[in-house]
Formats: C-alpha cells, structure tokens, sequence
C-alpha cells in the first residue's frame, strides 16, 4: 500500500486550514459546513 507523504507545508493543506480559519471567523463550525473545505483537500 502506497503511503501519503503530506505535510503541512504542502499548499492543499495550508488552503483548507486557511478555509477552516475563515468559517471559525463567521462561526461556522459543524462537519456539514465546512465538507467543501475538506473536499477541495481531498481534490488537490
């Protein structure tokens, strides 16, 4: 099985916690909010 070598350096990972950052600001916090931050990482 291939292993994922990320960091958090890597630029998809440094937009979804900027992303995550922006939601917290606005108050958004629950799972179903914030699935679009997560599936544009997973698409990067």
């Amino acid at each position: 099985m291939a292993r994922l070598n990320l960091k958090l350096t890597h630029k998809p990972v440094r937009e979804y916690y900027s992303a995550l950052k922006e939601y917290e600001q606005l108050g958004v916090k629950h799972e179903t909010a914030v699935k679009t931050a997560f599936q544009d990482l997973l698409v990067s």
